[in-house]
């Protein structure tokens, strides 16, 4: 009898083992699961038809992030409060410059620019243009948080597109082109990019004689402080060859933007006179320094940023001071949640435009 107790207690035991033992089995292997999920579900994946500059995308919850081709965080969104924020720094920017360099983007950013993911604009003149009184514009947010248009009543969303060619008709124009092509002189192309502590240079250049140069100076915070771009233009006299373009930016203690001045100038005999005689060195300190006393230049255009104490801009104002000092003013307001719900736009006092924001 005390063996079969024995037997019997043993038996129990190894019953016991054997149940906790497939139990930590369960519990780990739920365990594994979760973990990765989790970690799958906040990787960064790639973006369909994806740029360099919005290639992959990493969702927590309502929040989404948006990386650039180098892992740089460019966009941060939060869907929950309808709001996105634009990262723009001197790694973004540099990264960039090339595939960017010919859009009609700026160059000098705030820190983070919000964006509002509204689903629905209306828009009134208070002028006559093309559209009459106005337009209806309707949005979705995307997967991404990017607003998508799917509705719009302005003529110029509405163009007709144009009538789509067999592949026949393509193959003839290709051919044409081709032979257009072998026609005109060949056109070489050269990018140069020099980096030099907080100045950055980017110049093109067409069958080797400069075309395009950029000069930007960079801030301890990693902002465009100063910018001097000079187009050179094939044929002309001296005056119409040149086109120079000096801005010096302004920002307070939250990085935001809160002004910008330009300077314009066709005179390129002055700054040449300068990288000859003391070096570009010497040039470049000069103009980001004091253009306006250093050299002969005009004054083209202010334009100033007024924020809130919630840093909500509430007031854009462009004073172009070769047009007289012409005015154009853009007020912006706000509902009780902080989104954008309206923006006015005025000309020397006098309203232009209106639109109206609403969020589903």
């Amino acid at each position: 009898m005390l063996v079969w107790r024995m037997t019997y207690k043993n038996i129990i035991n190894r019953v016991i083992v054997e149940v906790s033992c497939k139990a930590q089995k369960i519990i780990y292997l739920i365990f594994t699961i979760i973990l990765t999920t989790t970690a799958s579900f906040s990787q960064q994946q790639k973006i369909p038809k994806s740029s360099d500059f919005y290639h992959t995308y990493k969702k927590e919850g309502d929040i989404i992030r948006v990386y650039d081709v180098d892992k740089n965080l460019v966009r941060e969104v939060y869907l929950g409060k309808g709001i996105a924020y634009n990262i723009y720094n001197k790694d973004i920017l540099l990264t960039h410059m090339q595939n960017r360099f010919f859009l009609k983007e700026p160059i000098i950013n705030s820190c983070k620019t919000k964006e509002y993911l509204y689903t629905g604009v209306d828009c009134k003149y208070f002028i006559q243009t093309d559209e009459g009184a106005g337009y209806t514009k309707k949005y979705k947010i995307d997967t991404y948080g990017f607003k998508k248009l799917v509705f719009s009543s302005s003529i110029y969303d509405n163009e007709p597109s144009p009538p789509l060619l067999s592949d026949k008709e393509m193959e003839k124009i290709d051919k044409e082109q081709d032979s257009l092509a072998r026609l005109q002189p060949k056109v070489n192309y050269r990018i140069e990019e020099k980096h030099n502590n907080d100045v950055f240079k980017y110049t093109t250049y067409k069958n080797d004689k400069k075309e395009i140069e950029y000069i930007i100076k960079f801030n301890g915070e990693n902002l465009v402080s100063n910018v001097y771009l000079l187009f050179i233009i094939d044929g002309g006299t001296p005056q119409e060859r040149y086109d120079i373009s000096i801005q010096k930016a302004f920002y307070d203690q939250e990085k935001n933007l809160i002004k910008i001045k330009e300077w314009t100038s066709k005179n390129y005999n002055q700054f040449k006179d300068v990288i000859q005689d003391k070096g570009e060195e010497f040039f470049i300190d000069e103009v980001f320094k004091n253009p306006e006393k250093c050299f002969n230049l005009d004054l083209f255009l202010t334009t100033e940023y007024v924020y809130n104490k919630d840093c909500l801009l509430i007031e854009k104002k462009s004073i172009y001071h070769s047009y007289n000092n012409e005015i154009t003013k853009v007020v912006y307001d706000y509902d009780i949640k902080k989104r954008l719900v309206k923006s006015t736009t005025f000309f020397d006092d006098i309203i232009q435009k209106q639109d109206v924001f609403s969020y589903d």
